[in-house]
C-alpha cells in the first residue's frame, strides 16, 4: 500500500511530505545547515543538500531498509552533472541502527547505538552506501566559553566502514568523545515530530534555536578530546 505524503508547513516553508518537515526539523535541532530541494536532475530532484564540510545530498523516504531505495536512479541522474561523486544520505522513515558506536553507555537494549540513515562514498570505484552512525565531536571555543562551557559539542555522522571523518565539522576519530546516546536521540527525534504536528504544542511556537540549546544541553558531556 502506498503511503500517502502530507504537505506540511514547518518554518514558513511548505515540505511535499510530513516526514521530509521531521528531518528539516531535527537538522534544525542538531544546527545543521541545509536547503530543501536546492536543484533539480533529469530523473531525481534531492530532497535536500547539507553544508557540511561538502555538500551533502539528501534522498527521504518512508522507508526502513537500505535496499529499499532506488539508488542506480540516484546515480543515473548525478552521473552527469557537475555533483557526481558527491555524497548521498539516504534517510528513512526513523532514526536507525548502527553497530559501529564506540561507547557502551550510547547503545541501546539491543546493544546498537544510534545512526542518522545510510551514506553513500564515494571512491575510484563508485559509490558505497553503508549505515551512517551519529556522533559527537568536541571542538575547543575561540575567544571565550558557549553556553555549554569551553569545548563546543557538534553532533555530526560518518561512514560506517569507510571513511570516520564527521561530515559536518571534518573531525576525524581523534575527536571523537563518544556517541550521542540512543534515549538522547530518539528525544529529539520525538521533539522534532512535535515541531511538525497538524496542531503543535505551545512549546513548537517558540525560536527553534532556543529549543535546539535547550535539547542539546540536555546532552551530558562524556570525554574531552
Amino acid at each position: 500500500m502506498e503511503i500517502r505524503a502530507i504537505p506540511t508547513d514547518y518554518r514558513g516553508r511548505l515540505y511535499r511530505s510530513r516526514l521530509e518537515a521531521r528531518w528539516a526539523a531535527f537538522f534544525d535541532l542538531l544546527g545543521w545547515r541545509y536547503e530543501y530541494e536546492p536543484f533539480d536532475f533529469r530523473g531525481w530532484i534531492p530532497d535536500f543538500v547539507i553544508f557540511g564540510v561538502e555538500e551533502i545530498l539528501v534522498e527521504v523516504k518512508p522507508y526502513s531498509e537500505l535496499e529499499e531505495f532506488d539508488v542506480e536512479k540516484i546515480k543515473a541522474a548525478m552521473e552527469k552533472t557537475e555533483k557526481w561523486g558527491r555524497e548521498i544520505l539516504l534517510l528513512g522513515s526513523a532514526i536507525q541502527k548502527s553497530n559501529t558506536q564506540l561507547e557502551p553507555e550510547d547503545l541501546g537494549s539491543d546493544g546498537k547505538g544510534p545512526a542518522i540513515g545510510w551514506l553513500g562514498e564515494f571512491d575510484y570505484v563508485g559509490y558505497f552506501f553503508d549505515i551512517a552512525p551519529l556522533v559527537r565531536y568536541s571542538i575547543p571555543v575561540e575567544n571565550g566559553e558557549s553556553d555549554r562551557g569551553s569545548d563546543q559539542d557538534y553532533i555530526g555522522f560518518c561512514h560506517g566502514s569507510g571513511g570516520y571523518n564527521d561530515r559536518i565539522t571534518g573531525r576525524h576519530a581523534g575527536g571523537f568523545v563518544g556517541g550521542i546516546s540512543w534515549v538522547d536521540t530518539l528525544s529529539l527525534w520525538n521533539l522534532a515530530g512535535n515541531l511538525v504536528q497538524w496542531n503543535p504544542p505551545k512549546a513548537g511556537l517558540e525560536r527553534i534555536s532556543d529549543i535546539a540549546a535547550r535539547a542539546l544541553r540536555t546532552i551530558g558531556q562524556k570525554g574531552e578530546v
